[in-house]
């Protein structure tokens, strides 16, 4: 595929999908249309959409086999990993808000350090084996 032809289809599904989402934003933000709510939540979800679709239609192919691959192997590694570290991150993160009577903090504390964990662990193994 032609460079101009992918950037014309993420373009048209940037722009497609920003407007469909600016437009029931604005309707139910104001329950009317507004300018300023469309216009934001449009280019708000349409350039990610349209650099996506533009990644994703550009993208190699992948082996054939991608369990066979060294990275793969990686990833599966730092993967289990990183659930062990979860589980213990949360449980002493609950024990100790409950010893000393803080409200637990929200699921997304837990997100954030499984995403860092992941990175790291994936960046480690790398290193060393490469």
């Amino acid at each position: 595929m032609r460079r101009t032809t992918s950037w014309i289809i993420a373009l048209a599904a940037g722009a497609g999908v920003g407007s469909a989402i600016g437009v029931a934003a604005s309707f139910g933000r104001t329950a009317g249309f507004a300018w300023p709510d469309f216009l934001a939540f449009a280019l708000a979800t349409g350039i990610p959409v349209a650099l996506m679709v533009q990644s994703w239609l550009v993208a190699p192919a992948g082996p054939e086999r991608p369990e066979d691959s060294v990275e793969h192997e990686w990833m599966q590694r730092a993967h289990a990993a990183t659930l062990l570290d979860l589980f213990i991150f949360t449980g002493i993160t609950v024990a100790v808000c409950s010893l000393l009577g803080l409200p637990a903090p929200g699921m997304e504390w837990a997100l954030l350090f499984g995403m860092a964990d992941a990175a790291l662990r994936m960046t480690l193994i790398r290193r060393r084996e490469a």
